[in-house]
């Protein structure tokens, strides 16, 4: 099942995030959450989602629904899931067109060489800009090139397991690592390629339920 949206800047029945680029594609994070910035409706009937105020810019768009996946999200010809959205002076854009699916699949996983994960407040968190992040392994499932998906990131299990679920179809390599990985260039071909023999490769097609086994990962010296 499909459903489509089509605002100026969208929501989407959940979250939209837009990282500004800038220098090269940057340090700026810029971040838009709904419904707090929606546009009030201007006439009955008005069900166009519409964020004010934005800066000008180039944004990465990330939508996040509460159920099912993004299946594309474009503005006029510009596919947003690869390409930034440009906003104009005024905040002007092209109106975003996003379509959820709900027919994903899923990866349930079991990691190799795990030790069982700490518990949170108790000397498993670590503190990063005031946020606490658990210890212990996290799964990175990854877009391969040309290949459509979504990135997604997971905590291993304390039996070592792990389960992704409404994955948009395409192929991903599925990467296990001792600690979360705060800089890892999953966009970046060439940095990614030294990881070409870490972890499996899935091919899923809507609906599948594929099982893998992933080696983990020491970043640890």
């Amino acid at each position: 099942m499909a459903q489509r949206f089509a605002p100026s800047v969208v929501e989407a029945d959940g979250h939209l995030f837009g990282r500004q680029l800038d220098h090269g594609e940057a340090d700026c994070l810029h971040r838009i959450i709904g419904p707090d910035r929606l546009r009030p409706p201007r006439k009955p009937n008005d069900n166009d989602l519409v964020l004010e105020n934005v800066r000008p810019g180039r944004y990465w768009l990330t939508v996040e629904p509460y159920s099912g996946y993004v299946a594309s999200a474009v503005a006029g010809s510009v596919d947003l899931l690869r390409q930034p959205l440009v906003v104009g002076p005024g905040g002007a854009s092209l109106p975003i067109e996003v379509v959820l699916r709900d027919d994903g699949a899923t990866i349930e996983g079991t990691v190799e060489g795990t030790a069982p994960a700490p518990a949170v407040g108790r000397g498993g968190a670590t503190i990063i800009s005031r946020i606490q992040v658990p210890e212990g392994p996290y799964v990175y499932c990854i877009p391969q090139p040309d290949s459509p998906g979504r990135f997604m990131v997971g905590r291993v299990s304390s039996e070592g397991t792990f389960q992704f679920q409404q994955l948009p179809p395409g192929v991903y390599r599925i990467l296990a690592f001792d600690r979360q990985q705060g800089e890892l260039e999953y966009h970046n071909a060439d940095a990614m390629s030294v990881y070409e023999s870490k972890g499996p490769v899935v091919r899923l097609a809507p609906g599948q339920t594929e099982q893998v086994r992933v080696t983990l990962i020491s970043t640890r010296e």
